[in-house]
């Protein structure tokens, strides 16, 4: 029994790896490609299978973390975008606007 509870905290152990490898591979593919990468890329980057990542459902923590960047950062990614315009770094201006704003300018 105690063997039980040892696995089942190495499972969540891997679980949380695999899940912030994903994380840290949609993050990346938004701030340089602009887009979400795919299952393939994301396989490739991270070197988790597809299935594991399908069970990490990569587009419902796409949206989670859209969520929590509106919530906790809007007005720092604000004055950040409205630097970037006053700069000339309008491509990161877009960026923010897309993300946050579904914007497709």
């Amino acid at each position: 029994m105690e063997n039980e509870g040892s696995n089942n905290e190495c499972k969540r152990s891997d679980w949380q790896r695999s899940h912030t490898l994903i994380e840290r591979s949609i993050a990346r593919s938004i701030v340089e490609e602009e887009r979400l990468p795919t299952y393939r890329e994301m396989e490739m980057e991270t070197g988790l299978s597809q299935a594991t990542i399908a069970r990490h459902r990569p587009a419902q923590m796409f949206e989670e973390m859209r969520m929590m960047s509106r919530i906790l950062a809007e007005g720092v990614l604000e004055q950040q975008a409205l630097r970037a315009l006053a700069t000339g770094k309008a491509k990161d201006a877009e960026l923010y606007f897309k993300l946050n704003f579904g914007w497709k300018g």
